[in-house]
């Protein structure tokens, strides 16, 4: 009874959700005798963290599908034949982990064997260039997001571009969810980085399980809630306000940078001096003022002299070149000052999702993430920074033995300035979205009773 209350509890989820892939792993391999090498059947295969597992059949022949990527233990036990425990056996997204055995005849006062378990050197059933970053490799990067661990991999450009390809190229995958940003068609990655139990890395021969994919596939997997403890990671790193530029502007008025003689620090910026300076701001920055190294630190320009007889000859504007330089300063009289500060805040919390009453609801249990991100632009607009909030959430419950059901849902919104805003001279763009929402969400009902054959 308690089952049907728990699927009709659910059912509202799934008529709303998305269908989701489910990114799951199988470990297979074959059970024999170390004695005599021959085929062991009827060999139970368990697997200690979860209620999966399988029998070997005649031939010795084991599997055990739909496992969630992560590291096991496996318990191998026949009678007449002392008990083994593999440790780490690795589970990836979509792949299969081959685990041969053998079994010793059982001895008096002989225990049960450990063995710890090596990941191949060649993986068989890959056909392109895949990499699996696990839980563990996470805590090693100096990193804090999806996004920078994604640019630390072979094969991929900062800014999660695959060998080249464009961004509607490459396929984002979160626990089933192919996530896809409305406006652009881009892959949406703002993600809880605390939350991550695998991220795999596909850069060519995909599956036909995928659609609408040529660059790229990433497969995150997130962490599986305990049904016992409750967990909390947490991650936060601050940057307080300050300039991003080699020099800030300085000052309140742009009258006090006159570049006459030395120029200060306060004036040395980048963007503002070829504007300004006195040698090549009327003349342009090619007029032979600058040597040829200085003009290759700034952006060129062609001088106030040059643009207002331009405009004067072609548009018919009655302009002078000290006017346009003195409306230049008018719209750019602010300091620029960065006054916000960069932040990232992340958190996860996990656990059963009530005390004392989960266990008769399928050990039901939940994980919250929430990734909240602020970067303050170079130059400060009608935003002063490009912001970004996830909330994303999971609840996993065990409907019936071998059988469970997780229900994934999450909600962003990210906020900056627009292409088609702000100065269109500055083109600092740290964000190109403006205040955009996005949610999505999805289900999935993993079977994992073992049939057998191959």
């Amino acid at each position: 009874m308690r089952h049907k209350k728990l699927l009709g509890l659910f059912a509202v989820l799934l008529l709303v959700a998305s269908p989701a892939l489910a990114q799951r792993g199988k470990i297979a391999g074959t059970v024999t005798d170390a004695a005599t090498g021959e085929t062991l059947p009827g060999v139970n295969i368990f697997l200690v963290e979860t209620e999966q597992g399988g029998a070997s059949d005649l031939e010795g022949y084991y599997f055990i599908n739909n496992v969630r990527p992560g590291t096991y233990t496996m318990r191998v036990s026949l009678v007449g034949y002392t008990e083994r425990v593999i440790q780490q056996v690795r589970v990836s997204t979509g792949l299969t982990t081959t685990q041969d055995l053998e079994m010793r005849e059982e001895e008096i006062g002989l225990g049960e064997i450990v063995v710890l378990s090596e990941r191949p050197i060649v993986q068989l059933d890959v056909s392109a260039n895949v990499a699996s970053l696990n839980a563990e490799a996470f805590e090693d990067l100096p990193v804090a997001g999806v996004t920078e661990v994604l640019d630390l991999q072979a094969g991929i450009e900062p800014g999660l571009r695959v060998r080249g390809g464009g961004l509607n190229e490459v396929a984002f995958v979160v626990d089933g969810m192919n996530l896809r940003t409305g406006r652009s068609n881009q892959p949406f990655t703002n993600i809880s980085y605390t939350s991550l139990e695998e991220v795999q890395v596909q850069t060519g021969g995909f599956n036909a399980e995928y659609g609408n994919v040529r660059s790229g596939i990433v497969n995150v997997t997130t962490k599986e809630p305990s049904r016992t403890r409750y967990n909390v990671d947490a991650l936060m790193r601050y940057q307080p306000p300050q300039p991003k530029t080699r020099e800030a502007l300085g000052g309140t008025n742009l009258n006090d940078c006159s570049y006459a003689g030395s120029v200060t620090g306060d004036c040395d910026s980048w963007y503002i001096r070829p504007f300004l300076d006195p040698s090549v701001a009327m003349d342009g920055t090619e007029s032979g003022a600058w040597d040829i190294y200085k003009q290759r630190q700034y952006n060129g320009f062609e001088g106030w002299t040059t643009l207002a007889d331009r405009m004067m000859n072609d548009e018919g504007f009655d302009v002078t070149a000290t006017d346009m330089q003195n409306y230049f300063k008018h719209t750019h009289r602010k300091d620029n000052e960065i006054t916000v500060p960069d932040y990232e805040a992340d958190i996860s919390i996990s656990g059963p999702l009530v005390p004392g009453l989960s266990s008769q609801l399928g050990d039901l249990r939940f994980l919250v993430s929430y990734r909240g991100t602020q970067n303050a632009y170079v130059y400060p607009q009608s935003r002063d920074a490009f912001t970004s909030n996830t909330v994303q959430g999971k609840l996993v419950s065990n409907v019936s033995r071998g059988m469970k059901l997780t229900v994934n849902g999450m909600m962003s919104r990210e906020r900056g300035i627009n292409r088609s805003q702000g100065s269109a001279d500055l083109r600092m763009y740290n964000g190109n979205l403006p205040s955009y929402p996005w949610w999505g969400a999805g289900a999935d009902i993993i079977d994992g009773i073992n049939r057998r054959g191959r």
